[in-house]
Order: C-alpha cells, then structure tokens, then sequence
C-alpha cells in the first residue's frame, strides 16, 4: 500500500509527507492512496473530517458502483477498466470543499503516470485531478473497445482462411471480456448519471459539468459500441461451431463409405469362412483369386459410386482441411 499528499494550486503540484488540512486559498489537498486496506481508508477519512457514513462506506470495501452524499461530503464508487488486462477494478473518491481523496483497489498505469507527471513538471491543464483521472478512465474504455474489436477482426479473419487454428475457448475468452467491459460502461454511465442530482449539481463548476457531459456521451458511445462487439463475436462462435459440426459430418461420412464397402467383403469372407465339406467354389484352381479379384471389383465399383455421388469430397465449409 502506498499513499501520497499533493496541494494543487493551478497547474503546479506540490509533492507533501502528510495530508494537507489547510490549503491556500484557490488549492486543492489531494491524497492518492493504491491499494489501501479499511483501517488506513478511515484512518485517512477521520484525518480529513470526513462524516462517519462517508468513512463507514470508504472503509467497508464496497466492490458495486456507488454514489452518497453527506453533510457536504460527496462519495463515488467508480468502476474502471485495468489496461492490458481489460479485467475490473474500482475508484473511490471523496471530495468536499478544498479536499480531494481518491484510492484503488489496484495499481491502475494511467493514474500513476499522471500522477508521477505532475510530480516532475506540473499538470498542463487540469486544475482537480478527478477530472484527468475520470478522463482517462474514459480513454481506457475506448482503448480496450479498441483493442477487443481488432482481436475480433483478427477471429475473424482466421475463421475465413484458416478456421483449424481458432479454438471455442479462444471466442468465448473474447466474448467474456468484452462482457465484461460492456458492465463496467453500464455502471459507469450510472455513476456518471447521478452526478446530475439537484444536490451535486448546485456545487458543481460550469467545468466539471461540462467534464460530466462529455465522458457521459464518450463512455455511453463505448457501451453501444461494445454491445454490438458481443453480438459479433456470438456470430464468430456461432461460424465457428458450424466449422466444426461440419467437419465432424465429413468424417462421419467417409467412416460410413468404408463401413458400407467392407460389408460386402465381410460377407464374402463370413461366406466362405464356414465349415463345411461341400463348397463347388473351393475346389475350382483359381477360386481364391476369382474370390479375391470379386472383392477388388466390389471396392472400385463402391468406391466410384460414392465419388460420383460427391461422398468422399469434404463440404465447402472443410474444403481447407
């Protein structure tokens, strides 16, 4: 677990040991915190004045998106995706007045970039940090949309040249995460949603409306992108499928020609496989060649007619094979 201290004036950070309870006038106090367990998050809140319900709710590890208000202290439970693993993880952040509390149930890349920027040469624009980190956030959602739809591409393509190479799993993986992803756009246009509360928007800046406004429109866009990924990726799975029902026909279908030519053969040899004294056949000079010639014309006539009847050439679908 890691914490950090900043008192943000403008564009410039200033790096602090301890939570800054006293901000100059026009400041922020920012406390970042990665990972942190409950006691130092109340720990932190009690430090900060922050109401008992705040800490209680900050502390208690809430893994659902939530939103609370209380004595001019504002909660936010935010889900965000984790770049490179496109895997679930949540934001919380308590504002109220000069103050500004943010922490993360992981390390997430973005925000220690951000982070680690503004410590060296300052921030270029933001005067709050939730409005980089929430901006990012949206970023994130429109990398991993990015990302998930060219791995579909590239399914897809597979599928078309080469469908031996693409297993179930590797689809269903894919259509799980993009799932996934797709619940985290839902619930952050929830969060994103109830920051329009009467109660909200009487202290929000024209800025931070604006803010609200536009990750609302670009993460509500991501979330209609993403359901129409899963729809692709069912009709990848569904292609797939076909493929392989085919292929298992195809094979059925050349066991069942081989099963039917060896019927008449085994027929013959069950025949004359029987014990008895008189058998004409068995007495003629040439009757085990005549037997085994008979049994090479059955095979090339079957054989012929399942070819003209298309029997041994593998369907359109496992032409590949």
């Amino acid at each position: 677990m890691e914490t950090f201290h900043y008192e943000i004036c403008g564009k410039e950070f200033v790096r602090h040991d301890d939570f800054v309870a006293e901000p100059k006038d026009g400041c922020i106090s920012w406390t970042h915190a990665v990972v942190p367990d409950s006691k130092t998050i109340r720990q932190l809140l009690q430090t900060m004045g922050a109401p008992r319900d705040i800490q209680d709710n900050c502390a208690a590890g809430s893994l659902h998106p939530e939103f609370l208000i209380a004595d001019g202290w504002r909660m936010l439970t935010f889900p965000i995706q984790v770049p490179g693993t496109w895997t679930l993880a949540y934001l919380g952040a308590v504002t109220h007045e000069q103050i500004a509390f943010t922490f993360t149930t992981t390390k997430i890349s973005y925000i220690e970039k951000f982070r680690e920027q503004v410590t060296l040469r300052g921030a270029e624009s933001a005067a709050n940090p939730l409005g980089e980190i929430f901006e990012a956030a949206g970023r994130a959602d429109r990398d991993a949309l990015q990302t998930m739809r060219d791995r579909v591409e590239k399914l897809a393509e597979e599928i078309e040249h080469d469908p031996r190479g693409v297993g179930l799993s590797d689809i269903r993986r894919l259509k799980r995460a993009v799932v996934r992803c797709g619940n985290v756009c839902e619930d952050q246009v929830f969060c994103l949603a109830s920051l329009a509360t009467p109660a909200v928007m009487k202290v929000a800046t024209k800025s931070s409306i604006t803010l609200r406004d536009t990750l609302l429109a670009l993460i509500r866009y991501v979330d209609r992108s993403f359901d129409r990924l899963d729809i692709r990726t069912r009709e990848l799975e569904a292609e797939l499928q076909v493929y392989y029902q085919q292929r298992t026909e195809d094979r059925l279908r050349i066991l069942t020609v081989i099963s039917a030519i060896f019927m008449p053969l085994t027929l013959i040899t069950g025949i004359y496989g029987m014990n008895f004294e008189t058998m004409p056949e068995l007495s003629l000079p040439n009757a085990y060649f005549m037997c085994l010639g008979a049994m090479a014309g059955i095979t090339v006539a079957m054989l012929g007619y399942f070819y003209k009847k298309g029997w041994l050439a593998p369907s359109k679908l496992t032409k590949r094979d």
